[in-house]
């Protein structure tokens, strides 16, 4: 019988799957040393991309805004977006990328290609930045959820994957703090005050004794308008953690 052979793009896409079966297992990373965006080129390790890719990626400068992580975009300590809105109830968030170009291509893909494979060079940059700013060591990490049937429909939760992978990295628990109990519309098709609304009351919080008084670290993709995270790290603040941080990937 004569040996077939599949396209690199769908072996990759298929191992992809496979990582995300994995993950939501709680298994380990077993992926070849490939880079996480092109595919083609060899890295040296899972958190890394090749120089190629790696040059198309360009992280936020300073200073950055403690409420969002954004750029300061003013005289003030704060940027003008988060003096104007609810400043929240965390403590501090910190973010790495804008939310465009070639880590917008990869965010997409991440959530709605299944190409999960890109979570441990995410999570690990997420984690580097967080270090970097110098932030006190959290007491348990957290995700912002999704509804059961909208993640039973994508087969994952991509803040889930980048939660686990970061408190691998930072040597903290993951845990479900959080359940979405409400499966309201998609946030990215509405504007500022249709998202507040239509997020509010729909997340409740849950394991109230890993909350009291301790640090809480919030993990998402994206932080746009923060109407999301404000609602979800309501509901945490009900079991009177000692403070909330919020984390992001790239800031919208």
């Amino acid at each position: 019988m004569a040996e077939t052979s599949l396209p690199r793009d769908d072996l990759i896409s298929r191992i992809g799957r496979a990582a995300g079966r994995l993950a939501r297992t709680g298994g380990t990373w077993v992926l070849p040393n490939v880079c996480p965006a092109c595919r083609s080129q060899v890295c040296l390790h899972e958190q890394t991309m090749c120089p190629a890719c790696s040059g198309r990626l360009r992280e936020l400068p300073g200073p950055r805004c403690p409420r969002c992580g954004g750029v300061v975009d003013g005289p003030l300590a704060v940027c003008g977006e988060c003096l104007a809105g609810d400043p929240g109830v965390w403590k501090q968030a910190v973010t790495v990328y804008g939310y465009e170009g070639f880590i917008r291509d990869l965010i997409h893909q991440m959530k709605y290609q299944q190409a999960v494979f890109l979570v441990p060079f995410m999570a690990g940059k997420m984690a580097e930045s967080w270090r970097r700013g110098q932030c006190a060591q959290p007491d348990v990490a957290t995700w912002v959820p999704m509804h059961w049937w909208r993640k039973t429909r994508r087969g994952y939760n991509q803040a889930e994957l980048l939660a686990r992978e970061v408190g691998r990295i930072l040597d903290i628990p993951a845990r479900k703090l959080v359940r979405r109990k409400k499966n309201s519309r998609k946030q990215v098709t509405l504007g500022e005050v249709e998202r507040r609304e239509n997020v509010k009351g729909a997340f409740v919080s849950r394991r109230g004794r890993l909350i009291a008084d301790k640090h809480v670290l919030l993990i998402d993709d994206v932080f746009t308008t923060g109407a999301t995270l404000r609602a979800v790290t309501q509901a945490i603040s009900e079991h009177a953690p000692s403070h909330i941080s919020v984390l992001t990937l790239a800031r919208g």
